[in-house]
Order: structure tokens, then sequence, then C-alpha cells
């Protein structure tokens, strides 16, 4: 190819017919067939992106059903009532003292700590730090506090005489004023409350 070009040249140097030297189509064969550069060939990097993203499918769709359908769902605790965690901080004093685990001082002091933090919970009213003075006046302004006060004044009363010593009841009046305390938070209760207390101790 290249002795053609050079005749070419050498020929018009000379003065010689042009045409003459010009090569044939035969000649030019070798030049005409000479085919472009290829391009990279991108279709493996098409391939492997569908590729991944048909992973990154599958994996979420895999995903979604095992969230949807077999993960443990992790069961929610029940709030409590007000009335229920009271009823339930009795049933573990009144096992305690069964167990001759607390003296009848603590008893009672614990006694009235419940009763105090469930009204104060429910009622909304001064209770755990009130006096017992002023936890009569706080309930008795309560129609409920009226119409239970027979049951409130005493178990009032008896907290008062066992915490400081002044008293030491019983086995039947610790049962009187496990029940009592029962009975006064019962009606203080908010009906709802009530219900649903009374359907969990049974």
């Amino acid at each position: 190819m290249w002795n053609l070009f050079y005749n070419f040249f050498v020929s018009a140097k000379n003065g010689n017919n042009l045409t003459e030297t010009l090569p044939s189509v035969d000649e030019m064969q070798d030049i005409l067939d000479i085919k472009g550069v290829d391009f990279w060939n991108l279709s493996w990097a098409f391939w492997l992106v569908a590729l991944f993203i048909g992973l990154v499918t599958v994996l979420g769709i895999a995903f979604l059903i095992y969230f949807f359908f077999f993960r443990k769902k992790t069961p929610q605790q029940a709030v409590l009532t007000p009335l229920q965690k009271a009823y339930f901080n009795l049933e573990e004093l009144e096992k305690s003292y069964q167990a001759e685990k607390l003296t009848v001082r603590i008893f009672y002091f614990r006694l009235s700590e419940i009763f105090r933090f469930f009204l104060e919970e429910e009622l909304q009213v001064m209770a755990v730090e009130a006096t017992d003075e002023e936890l009569k006046q706080n309930l008795l302004a309560i129609e409920k506090g009226r119409q239970n006060q027979a049951g409130l004044d005493w178990l009032i009363e008896i907290n008062a005489l066992a915490k400081y010593a002044k008293y030491q009841p019983d086995s039947a009046e610790i049962q009187k004023s496990l029940q009592t305390c029962r009975e006064l938070m019962a009606a203080f209760a908010k009906p709802v409350q009530q219900g649903s207390a009374k359907g969990g101790a049974a």
C-alpha cells in the first residue's frame, strides 16, 4: 500500500501523467477494506447493573415478607390502671407479711404508701405528702369520700397508730385493713378502671 503512494509521488515529481500512476480499484482494495476502530463493548456493564438491581429487589421483597409475616412481634406490656397497680401491690404486701418478712409497723407504712399513691394518681389530689388531717379534708371534699367516711376514718386512724407504735393490730385487724383499703380504692376508682381491675384480680 505504501509502495503505491510512493510510486504516485515519484511519478508526479518526474512529470509523469498522474492518471497513469493512480492505483486501480483492485489495488486500492486493501485500503478500502480498512474498518473503523471498534468502540469498547459495554454490554457486560449493563447486565451487571441489571443483575445488581434484580438482587436488591429480591432481597427487598424477602425482607418485607419476613417483616410483615414471620417476624416475632414483641408483646406489648399492658398499661395498668392506678387501681390495678394498687391491687397488685396489696397482694405482694400481703404475701410478704404472711411470709413473716415484715413487721406490723413496716406493713402499715407500706399499706399507707400504696393507698396514698393510688389516691394521688387516681384523683389528682395531694395525698403522698399530706398529713392525716389534710388527707381527710381532701377526700371528704369528694362525694365518694363522704359516702365512705367511716371506713376512711378507721383506716387512717389504725395506720397512724400502727406506724408510730402506739398500737399493735392483730391478724384479724390486719386482714380488715387490707379489705378496707381495697374497698376504699374501688370506691374512689373510675368505673371503667374498677371493672377492669376486678376482672384482672379474678
